[in-house]
């Protein structure tokens, strides 16, 4: 399944720019479907019998500039063409589908644990301390496998760490950078985890009874500057579904990418109200998992198709979830 947003960068600074994009499907008449990112500009739409077009004029387009075109409606689109002044930059028409409806089925409260204040540090945390006064380190007593120096292990995006410190009662938001990046900015105040420590260049003075490291509520993750969306996280004991409703083809395999921390097995379901497609457990995901399904998926014939996924065993498994296709 497609994403449901195309993103088209302008490298150089353009004057006098149109760019028009068309489309057929149905289409709400106050909804716009190019935009800006980052400024609030006008569209024209005009309709046609079956195809209709929205044009955006600038007087400069600025360099790097990124327009998306998306789709926020409940049904699909499909692009026909999309043209910037007389360039066509579309060759065949694509089909821009809706953003799966996410529902988390089964979560458990997951708890936070202590972060414990350690005088032994290993010898590279303590060459920090005498460039960094302020530097204040404590020992992780849980969600180590998840750190952001595993996640970049993974090729995971240390951007989307799932984990989130607390001192006394108050999130200790922290920006999306690596520890490496974050002790050469230290007039920022920041923290980050690495290994089994955490590490702040806070100024105050940390309570170690009242510093906590828990799981972010949210599981979706978000790009650090456009804020697309990416991936999720499913969390240990999760069960969480995805729906996207009526199919466009025929279909006889189901692939995710993504990949998994921590040990425990992952069930997964593709299904409808009527009948179970595929019902099969995985050890894990790395990178890839391809599964040939139970039953084909054929199109017009297959309404509110969901597929769930749910943690099965261990307290420990994570998995990072980037994408998920049907395919033949």
């Amino acid at each position: 399944l497609q994403n449901q947003t195309l993103d088209i960068i302008f490298p150089h600074v353009w004057k006098n720019a149109k760019i028009e994009v068309c489309a057929s499907g149905r289409i709400e008449p106050t909804s716009s479907m190019i935009r800006v990112l980052g400024e609030e500009i006008e569209t024209e739409r005009t309709w046609g019998a079956e195809v209709w077009c929205e044009r955006m004029e600038f007087d400069e387009l600025k360099k790097d500039a990124r327009i998306q075109v998306q789709n926020d409606q409940k049904m699909e689109l499909v692009l026909h063409r999309i043209r910037a002044n007389e360039i066509d930059l579309l060759e065949h028409p694509t089909r821009i589908v809706v953003k799966p409806e996410v529902q988390i089925l089964k979560e458990v409260e997951h708890l936070q644990k202590r972060i414990n204040e350690k005088s032994k540090r290993p010898p590279w945390l303590e060459a920090q301390r005498e460039v960094h006064p302020n530097l204040q380190v404590g020992k992780l007593t849980g969600y180590v496998e998840i750190n952001d120096q595993e996640l970049v292990a993974k090729k995971i995006p240390w951007e989307c760490s799932p984990l989130e410190a607390f001192h006394k009662g108050e999130s200790q938001k922290k920006t999306k950078s690596l520890c490496k990046h974050i002790l050469k900015n230290p007039e920022r105040g920041d923290n980050c985890f690495v290994s089994s420590w955490w590490i702040s260049l806070n100024r105050e003075e940390i309570d170690w009874s009242e510093l906590f490291v828990g799981l972010k509520q949210d599981r979706l993750c978000t790009e650090q500057d456009n804020k697309k969306i990416n991936s999720w996280w499913v969390y240990p004991n999760d069960s969480i579904q995805w729906s996207f409703g009526y199919v466009k083809g025929d279909y006889s395999l189901l692939r995710l990418m993504g990949m998994t921390l921590g040990q425990g097995k992952w069930h997964i379901q593709l299904k409808n109200q009527h009948k179970i497609f595929l019902d099969k457990t995985i050890d894990g995901l790395d990178f890839m998992e391809e599964m040939v399904l139970d039953i084909p998926v054929r199109y017009k014939k297959t309404p509110n198709l969901v597929i769930e996924i749910t943690a099965l065993e261990g307290d420990e498994n994570y998995m990072h979830l980037q994408k998920i296709e049907l395919d033949n």
